[in-house]
Protein backbone atom coordinates (compact mmCIF):
# COMPACT_ATOMS: atom_id res chain seq x y z
CA UNK A 1 0.00 0.00 0.00
CA UNK A 2 1.62 3.77 -0.60
CA UNK A 3 0.14 6.86 0.37
CA UNK A 4 0.88 10.35 -0.63
CA UNK A 5 0.98 13.80 1.09
CA UNK A 6 1.05 16.73 -0.41
CA UNK A 7 1.35 20.66 1.40
CA UNK A 8 0.10 25.08 0.71
CA UNK A 9 -1.84 19.66 2.02
CA UNK A 10 0.67 6.07 3.98
CA UNK A 11 2.41 5.57 3.60
CA UNK A 12 0.81 8.16 2.11
CA UNK A 13 1.72 10.53 -0.22
CA UNK A 14 0.99 14.24 1.01
CA UNK A 15 1.00 17.61 -0.49
CA UNK A 16 1.17 21.81 0.72
CA UNK A 17 0.38 24.63 -1.27
CA UNK A 18 3.81 25.52 -1.76
CA UNK A 19 5.41 22.05 -1.53
CA UNK A 20 4.94 18.54 -1.57
CA UNK A 21 6.38 15.02 -1.27
CA UNK A 22 5.46 11.31 -2.17
CA UNK A 23 6.46 9.28 1.19
CA UNK A 24 6.84 5.22 0.18
CA UNK A 25 7.99 2.49 2.66
CA UNK A 26 12.23 3.14 1.43
CA UNK A 27 11.89 7.45 2.11
CA UNK A 28 10.78 10.32 0.10
CA UNK A 29 10.76 11.42 -3.15
CA UNK A 30 10.26 14.61 -4.82
CA UNK A 31 6.94 16.09 -6.05
CA UNK A 32 7.14 18.85 -8.04
CA UNK A 33 4.09 21.69 -7.35
CA UNK A 34 1.78 21.76 -9.96
CA UNK A 35 -1.40 23.91 -10.65
CA UNK A 36 -3.69 21.91 -11.22
CA UNK A 37 -5.57 22.54 -14.35
CA UNK A 38 -9.40 24.20 -14.86
CA UNK A 39 -12.20 22.12 -15.48
CA UNK A 40 -10.79 18.73 -15.26
CA UNK A 41 -13.10 15.71 -16.38
CA UNK A 42 -13.60 13.89 -13.01
CA UNK A 43 -14.02 11.06 -15.20
CA UNK A 44 -12.03 8.34 -12.43
CA UNK A 45 -14.33 9.60 -9.67
CA UNK A 46 -16.38 7.22 -7.80
CA UNK A 47 -18.53 8.95 -5.57
CA UNK A 48 -18.38 8.14 -1.87
CA UNK A 49 -20.06 10.41 0.19
CA UNK A 50 -22.42 13.29 -1.01
CA UNK A 51 -21.77 16.46 -0.09
CA UNK A 52 -23.01 20.26 -0.41
CA UNK A 53 -21.96 23.48 0.32
CA UNK A 54 -25.15 23.59 2.76
CA UNK A 55 -24.44 20.99 4.81
CA UNK A 56 -22.70 22.18 8.48
CA UNK A 57 -20.74 19.34 10.09
CA UNK A 58 -18.42 17.21 8.76
CA UNK A 59 -19.62 14.48 6.98
CA UNK A 60 -18.86 10.82 6.79
CA UNK A 61 -15.41 9.77 6.48
CA UNK A 62 -14.16 13.57 7.27
CA UNK A 63 -16.04 13.68 10.66
CA UNK A 64 -13.00 14.46 13.67
CA UNK A 65 -11.02 15.90 11.24
CA UNK A 66 -11.41 19.31 12.46
CA UNK A 67 -10.88 18.02 16.06
CA UNK A 68 -7.54 16.33 14.70
CA UNK A 69 -6.48 19.88 13.42
CA UNK A 70 -7.08 21.45 17.01
CA UNK A 71 -5.51 19.09 18.78
CA UNK A 72 -2.35 19.37 16.46
CA UNK A 73 -2.99 23.04 16.99
CA UNK A 74 -3.02 22.70 20.76
CA UNK A 75 0.16 20.44 20.94
CA UNK A 76 2.33 23.51 20.21
CA UNK A 77 3.66 25.08 23.16
CA UNK A 78 3.32 28.96 21.90
CA UNK A 79 2.08 31.71 24.09
CA UNK A 80 -0.46 32.85 23.38
CA UNK A 81 -2.29 29.79 22.40
CA UNK A 82 -2.72 29.11 18.96
CA UNK A 83 -6.74 29.09 18.86
CA UNK A 84 -8.66 26.55 17.28
CA UNK A 85 -10.15 26.38 13.89
CA UNK A 86 -13.99 25.64 12.94
CA UNK A 87 -15.58 23.73 9.88
CA UNK A 88 -16.00 25.81 6.87
CA UNK A 89 -19.26 24.31 4.66
CA UNK A 90 -18.31 26.53 1.88
CA UNK A 91 -14.58 25.60 1.98
CA UNK A 92 -15.49 21.75 2.66
CA UNK A 93 -17.23 22.47 -0.86
CA UNK A 94 -14.51 23.66 -2.64
CA UNK A 95 -12.33 20.95 -1.43
CA UNK A 96 -14.24 18.46 -2.13
CA UNK A 97 -15.09 19.89 -5.92
CA UNK A 98 -11.27 19.61 -5.55
CA UNK A 99 -11.12 15.91 -4.41
CA UNK A 100 -13.58 14.79 -6.95
CA UNK A 101 -11.45 15.60 -10.13
CA UNK A 102 -9.23 12.58 -9.02
CA UNK A 103 -6.27 14.89 -9.92
CA UNK A 104 -3.28 14.82 -7.29
CA UNK A 105 -1.95 18.36 -7.99
CA UNK A 106 -2.89 21.56 -6.22
CA UNK A 107 -5.95 24.10 -7.29
CA UNK A 108 -5.69 27.59 -7.97
CA UNK A 109 -8.73 28.39 -5.15
CA UNK A 110 -6.54 31.04 -3.50
CA UNK A 111 -7.13 29.48 -0.05
CA UNK A 112 -4.50 27.24 2.00
CA UNK A 113 -4.68 23.76 0.83
CA UNK A 114 -2.81 20.21 1.80
CA UNK A 115 -3.58 16.64 -0.43
CA UNK A 116 -3.12 13.68 0.39
CA UNK A 117 -3.59 10.09 -1.36
CA UNK A 118 -3.34 6.92 -0.22
CA UNK A 119 -3.96 3.43 -1.88
CA UNK A 120 -6.00 1.63 1.17
CA UNK A 121 -8.84 3.76 2.98
CA UNK A 122 -7.67 5.38 5.83
CA UNK A 123 -9.07 8.09 8.91
CA UNK A 124 -8.94 11.90 9.14
CA UNK A 125 -6.58 11.40 12.01
CA UNK A 126 -4.39 9.33 10.26
CA UNK A 127 -4.47 12.00 7.48
CA UNK A 128 -3.62 14.71 9.70
CA UNK A 129 -0.92 12.62 11.94
CA UNK A 130 0.28 12.61 8.42
CA UNK A 131 0.90 16.14 7.80
CA UNK A 132 1.96 16.66 11.93
CA UNK A 133 4.78 14.00 11.02
CA UNK A 134 6.19 16.71 8.89
CA UNK A 135 7.25 18.92 12.45
CA UNK A 136 10.45 16.61 12.91
CA UNK A 137 11.95 18.41 9.86
CA UNK A 138 10.77 22.19 11.88
CA UNK A 139 13.31 24.23 14.07
CA UNK A 140 10.43 25.66 16.46
CA UNK A 141 13.20 27.95 17.64
CA UNK A 142 14.85 29.49 14.25
CA UNK A 143 11.42 28.49 12.44
CA UNK A 144 13.73 26.85 9.38
CA UNK A 145 12.64 23.75 7.94
CA UNK A 146 15.43 21.00 7.14
CA UNK A 147 12.77 18.86 4.53
CA UNK A 148 9.14 19.75 3.61
CA UNK A 149 7.12 21.23 6.33
CA UNK A 150 4.38 23.24 4.41
CA UNK A 151 1.69 20.68 5.59
CA UNK A 152 2.58 21.00 8.95
CA UNK A 153 3.02 24.80 8.92
CA UNK A 154 -0.40 25.10 7.77
CA UNK A 155 -2.08 22.86 9.87
CA UNK A 156 -1.19 24.74 12.97
CA UNK A 157 -0.84 28.49 11.02
CA UNK A 158 -2.17 30.79 13.88
CA UNK A 159 -3.62 33.22 11.30
CA UNK A 160 -5.76 30.52 9.51
CA UNK A 161 -9.40 30.35 11.20
CA UNK A 162 -11.64 28.25 8.74
CA UNK A 163 -11.06 24.53 7.15
CA UNK A 164 -13.34 22.63 5.19
CA UNK A 165 -11.70 18.97 3.55
CA UNK A 166 -13.30 16.53 0.88
CA UNK A 167 -12.49 12.97 0.37
CA UNK A 168 -12.97 10.92 -2.96
CA UNK A 169 -12.45 7.07 -4.21
CA UNK A 170 -10.90 7.20 -7.42
CA UNK A 171 -10.53 4.19 -10.22
CA UNK A 172 -6.91 3.65 -11.60
CA UNK A 173 -3.74 4.06 -9.83
CA UNK A 174 -3.24 7.88 -9.99
CA UNK A 175 -0.17 9.05 -8.41
CA UNK A 176 0.87 4.87 -7.99
CA UNK A 177 1.55 2.30 -10.03
CA UNK A 178 -0.61 -0.89 -10.31
CA UNK A 179 -3.10 -0.42 -8.12
CA UNK A 180 -7.39 -0.38 -9.27
CA UNK A 181 -8.00 2.54 -7.49
CA UNK A 182 -6.82 5.21 -4.87
CA UNK A 183 -8.19 8.21 -3.16
CA UNK A 184 -7.67 11.71 -1.85
CA UNK A 185 -7.68 13.59 0.65
CA UNK A 186 -7.89 17.25 0.11
CA UNK A 187 -8.32 20.11 3.08
CA UNK A 188 -8.27 24.15 2.12
CA UNK A 189 -7.49 27.10 4.83
CA UNK A 190 -8.54 30.36 5.17
CA UNK A 191 -6.88 32.40 5.98
CA UNK A 192 -4.29 30.57 3.85
CA UNK A 193 -1.29 29.86 5.81
CA UNK A 194 2.59 29.27 4.17
CA UNK A 195 3.09 33.44 3.39
CA UNK A 196 6.52 34.50 2.39
CA UNK A 197 8.93 35.58 5.23
CA UNK A 198 5.77 34.74 7.84
CA UNK A 199 6.08 32.21 10.36
CA UNK A 200 3.78 30.31 11.60
CA UNK A 201 2.85 31.11 15.45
Amino acid sequence: RFTLRVRVSTRAAGCANNASRISRAAGAVPLPYLPAAPNVNPAGYIPTQPFGAGATAEPGRLAGITAAHNQARASIATTPAIAPVSWSPELAASAQAVANRCVFEHSRTGHGENLYAATNDVSSQTVVASWMSERRDYDEVTHQCSGVCGHFTQVVWRSTQRIGCGVARCAGSGPFSGFDSWEIWVCQYDPPGNQVRSRPY
